[in-house]
């Protein structure tokens, strides 16, 4: 018994450190974000935006915002 013990006791240890020294995953990346297609364009040209991390059903509210207005775009629902 004492023998069995004694060969177990470096697992105990393995699994100790794996468990205290780990950090978590997670299934998502975190922070919803918006990606956008492009950095600059022409007045009239097309942007492609794309929400990552959103929660289905979720409502978003699109604005520009610049350091003397903000001008509403409205709001979209978030899907899978």
């Amino acid at each position: 018994m004492k023998k069995r013990i004694l060969e177990l006791i470096p697992y105990g240890f393995i699994l100790f450190f794996a468990l205290c020294f780990t950090r978590p995953a997670f299934a998502h990346g975190g922070e919803p974000r918006l990606e956008i297609s492009v950095e600059r364009m022409n007045p009239g040209g097309i942007v492609d935006l794309r929400g990552v991390d959103f929660e289905p059903e979720e409502i978003i509210t699109l604005m520009l915002v610049n350091s003397r207005s903000t001008i509403s775009l409205g709001e979209v629902v978030a899907d899978v």
